[in-house]
């Protein structure tokens, strides 16, 4: 009945947003990066969360170092899946392949934790339209020791295979499409507290050293153009299905697009999207039984920007309206207020406003948050009320951007990740742990966050690149006594440099301060059959700041043949990035790399 529900609403919304709109666009965008030139003046477009997989032609080159990634727009994820690095970055991906391009790029490498890994990337076509292919696979075997010295195997995998199309119809109109599987694997290894002998773990830990792999497979397509009267449009199609081997299944679907016209004082800008999702084998609060979950989201985003050489102002609104199997949530509507100006052009802009915009929690989207959450989550969407934006960025010298930011935000519906134990007394006075959990369940709050923060950039000739970021939060909970496993405190900093001759180096290093953990507790209730809280047993835990130091060294052997090693976390340094799941020592890969 429900899942008919979830079908009629998914079809009556698909009707009103085909019927609102002749022109579509896809994608998310984003802020200008500081390894590019500093755009003084640039008109505010929205961000739109939610879009699921959008890849390009992968360009084939030699040595490609990717930065870690920093957003400083206020968003509920933690920031923790960004500082696992990977061993061996990929080839990035661009829009086109150059005219140097080459066919493909071999890599091969094999490091300590029984790790192998290979990546391969090939380029084909020629004229109007090329494609490519891309696979990958990186695992690891060994074990690792926990924060309470107990040391369990950790095996983890990620396996990835697409296929990448572009064509191009003529000057100003292209598709772009791919097909893409992927699959990650890994066991439920980690717990806190004191070290606990294996029957114990078997007996109070349901998820204990369990296999766990979410795999996901799907397409997407993207239609981008313009007329002769300069409007341009976009349009996208994307689908994926996904797996788990905990049971559940599901699928993301996600249609829209943006017009651009450029009217005689202004510009107008509307986007519109629809998404539908649906998971299985999922907990609902409401009912408190196993079912099934469907949501229907529909966006839309007009806004119009006016703008000179000096100045631009964007005034938009963003509307969310939810639909979902048990009730129709209220529609959500927010500012898109956003205005910059440069007193010096080309060094200094100014730049400020408020924002908004629902944060849509599907399945596929906490698990690449947080894998050991429990798998039979149904996360609420976070609804981002306002966002109020004030900085400035610009160029000190041609070689050296700058950015510094902060933000204000009210959120409904934030989540939380914490542990959870249950106790029963058995008819004694003293309690009986009976459930030990090593899987994260969620709570939620209203929050209030502050953030801020800034980065500098400096290139030079290609030798020298240096990127360092860094961010204050401060976190007002309203029911939760803690911003619970959040930073108040996190940073980066990457190097690159390339001395004449063979040899490439390149450093990262990442900061996280001090969290907050819970581990809450539950007593059982005969009278109610039932649990209750247990505040007698429930404590939180200070989980330690850690610095993360990372480095890599390129031989370039040949013009097509070079020899690499990276090493990871080479201080040694024992963090947990959830609670109880402690990540790996020192741990490197060595390898080559060979164009052709």
């Amino acid at each position: 009945m429900e899942r008919n529900r979830i079908k009629r609403l998914s079809s009556l919304s698909l009707v009103l947003l085909l019927f609102s709109m002749s022109h579509w666009s896809w994608g998310q965008e984003k802020e200008p990066d500081l390894k590019k030139e500093v755009e003084v003046v640039k008109p505010y477009e929205p961000s739109v969360s939610g879009a699921y997989k959008i890849n390009e032609i992968p360009q084939i080159r030699h040595q490609d170092t990717e930065k870690p990634i920093f957003d400083y727009q206020i968003k509920s994820t933690p920031v923790f899946t960004k500082f696992h690095v990977e061993a061996v970055q990929p080839a990035r991906m661009v829009d086109e392949p150059g005219p140097e391009q080459r066919l493909g790029l071999l890599r091969l490498g094999v490091g300590n934790y029984n790790s192998p890994y290979g990546e391969v990337f090939l380029n084909a076509g020629s004229g109007r339209t090329t494609f490519g292919t891309h696979f990958k696979h990186l695992s690891s075997h060994g074990k690792v020791r926990l924060r309470n010295s107990d040391q369990v195997k950790a095996p983890a995998s990620d396996n990835q295979a697409e296929l990448f199309v572009n064509h191009f119809f003529r000057d100003s109109i292209s598709l772009k499409g791919n097909l893409f599987f992927n699959r990650k694997g890994f066991r439920y290894y980690g717990y806190p507290g004191p070290e606990v002998d294996d029957e114990t773990k078997q007996q109070t830990m349901p998820f204990w050293n369990k296999k766990q792999a979410v795999s996901a497979g799907g397409f997407d397509l993207k239609l981008d153009g313009s007329n002769r009267q300069g409007d341009r449009y976009e349009a996208g199609l994307a689908y994926q299905y996904y797996t788990s081997a905990t049971g559940q299944k599901g699928s993301l679907a996600r249609v829209g697009g943006q017009l651009k016209k450029d009217f005689e004082l202004f510009e107008g800008k509307l986007d519109a999207y629809l998404n539908i999702e649906g998971t299985d084998s999922v907990y609902s609060e409401n009912s408190e039984v196993f079912t099934e979950r469907g949501k229907v989201v529909l966006e839309v985003h007009p806004a119009v920007t006016f703008g000179t050489d000096l100045a631009a102002l964007t005034l938009g609104i963003n509307s969310y309206t939810t639909l979902d199997a048990d009730k129709v949530e209220n529609v959500m509507l927010t500012p898109n207020i956003k205005a910059s100006f440069s007193p010096v052009k080309n060094w200094i802009t100014l730049f400020g406003g408020v924002d908004g915009y629902l944060q849509q929690n599907h399945y596929l989207a906490v698990f690449d948050e947080n894998p050991y959450v429990n798998p039979y989550h149904n996360v609420k969407n976070a609804k981002y009320r306002y966002i109020l934006t004030g900085g400035f960025r610009g160029r000190m010298t041609n070689n050296l951007n700058y950015r510094f930011q902060a933000d204000y935000s009210s959120i409904r519906n934030h989540h939380f990740y914490i542990l959870k134990n249950r106790y029963t007394r058995n008819d004694i006075p003293e309690d009986v742990l009976i459930t030990r959990t090593n899987t994260f369940d969620v709570v939620y709050d209203h929050v209030k966050q502050l953030s801020v923060g800034g980065e500098i950039h400096y290139a030079a000739s290609g030798m020298m690149d240096f990127l360092l970021k860094g961010t204050y939060h401060s976190y007002d909970t309203q029911s939760q006594a803690e911003a619970w496993q959040l930073p108040g405190m996190e940073a980066s900093a990457h190097v690159q440099f390339k001395p004449d001759g063979p040899f490439t180096f390149t450093a990262d290093i990442f900061y996280v301060g001090e969290r907050k953990a819970l581990i809450a507790a539950e007593l059982f209730n005969e009278q109610t059959n039932g649990f209750d809280p247990y505040p007698g047993r429930t404590y939180s835990w200070n989980m330690d700041m850690f610095l993360d130091l990372n480095f890599s060294i390129e031989y370039e052997f040949t013009e097509q043949l070079s020899f690499w090693t990276r090493v990871n976390n080479f201080s040694a340094q024992k963090y947990d990035r959830w609670q109880g799941y402690t990540g790996k020592g020192v741990n490197f890969l060595l390898g080559l790399s060979y164009s052709f």
